[in-house]
C-alpha cells in the first residue's frame, strides 16, 4: 500500500528530537489487518532504547492525530539494520570504516 507524504513527514517530525531518521515507512495489508512498519536510522546507529522511545512518541502521534483511520493496525518500529542495501548518500556516510560488499556491474567488490 502506498503511505501518504504527510504521514511520512509527521512520523520524521514526531521522532526527530530523538536524534533519528525515518529511513522507510511501509504499510502492508493482509486480509482485514494492516501493518505500520517503520525503520529508523542515525549517525551511529540506532539503539533498542531508541527504538522503544521512538515506538511510544509514534503510537502517541498515531492515537492523537489518527492518520491511520479507524481500522486497525500493528504498529512495528526497528532500526534498518546491516543487511538492507545502501540507497542514499546518509546509508553510505553511516557507513564509513565499515567492511561493506557493494555489487557493481554484476561483481561482488569487498572494502
Amino acid at each position: 500500500m502506498d503511505v501518504p507524504d504527510t504521514l511520512t513527514s509527521g512520523l520524521a517530525s514526531v521522532v526527530a528530537p530523538l536524534g533519528v531518521d525515518i529511513d522507510s515507512v511501509e504499510m502492508v495489508k493482509a486480509g482485514k489487518h494492516r501493518s505500520l512498519e517503520i525503520l529508523l536510522d542515525a549517525d551511529g546507529g540506532v539503539d533498542m532504547d531508541t527504538v522503544a522511545a521512538a515506538t511510544r512518541l509514534i503510537s502517541t502521534w498515531l492515537d492523537e492525530t489518527e492518520p491511520m483511520g479507524q481500522q486497525p493496525y500493528v504498529l512495528e518500529v526497528s532500526s534498518r539494520g546491516v543487511g538492507r542495501p545502501l540507497t542514499t548518500a546518509a546509508h553510505w556516510r553511516r557507513n564509513v570504516g565499515r567492511l561493506l560488499a557493494v555489487t557493481v556491474d554484476g561483481v561482488v567488490r569487498t572494502g
